[in-house]
């Protein structure tokens, strides 16, 4: 079989002109191409796929920088009051005091309002996690599933995530576009 070089092919107006070669070489060069042309498309939708998964990773990074940054662990700022240097908590039993004293202080309810309006975020899911991560610590939230199930408190059903799921939608209409907040209505 000829090489490449022997095959002698001159582009003419985007087509292939084979000069010299016999019906075999001309087979064997058309499969080459139709195998190249199918191994670049795969090569494209790979490349694709792999540019989706590195945005959705970037979005995921970007959520827990957010969460990251938010998180005072040095001294409280000004606009944190003394009542929140223990967030997040570790501790069920500490969670539970917290959301009885919000019951009872009004005022004490609305500086938990405005620590969680503080809160940062692109859109509403990463605003309603990164304010979340700022009560729950990660070992507290392993304690608790969302809905509830028979051996783990329902975090959805606490005081904590009530007060940021309802005072969520006001600053996500003010803050976002008003499509990302329909999953708080469910």
């Amino acid at each position: 079989m000829s090489s490449i070089n022997n095959y002698g092919y001159e582009p003419n107006s985007s087509q292939i002109i084979y000069q010299n070669l016999d019906s075999t070489d001309q087979q064997s060069l058309k499969n080459l191409i139709a195998e190249l042309t199918m191994e670049v498309r795969a090569l494209k939708t790979e490349v694709k796929e792999l540019k989706e998964e590195n945005k959705i990773n970037l979005l995921k990074l970007t959520e827990e920088v957010i969460a990251v940054k938010l998180e005072n662990r040095g001294k409280p700022s000004e606009s944190q009051s003394p009542q929140f240097d223990q967030l997040p908590f570790y501790h069920k039993k500490d969670l539970d005091d917290f959301e009885a004293q919000l019951l009872q202080k009004p005022e004490l309810l609305e500086k938990f309002k405005l620590y969680i309006k503080k809160t940062g975020g692109e859109a509403s899911t990463p605003f309603l996690r990164a304010a979340i991560r700022r009560i729950f610590s990660d070992e507290l939230a392993m304690s608790f599933s969302w809905r509830g199930t028979a051996d783990k408190p329902s975090a959805e059903k606490c005081l904590v995530t009530t007060i940021i799921k309802s005072n969520i939608i006001l600053y996500c209409i003010n803050s976002f576009n008003n499509n990302y907040i329909s999953f708080l209505f469910l």
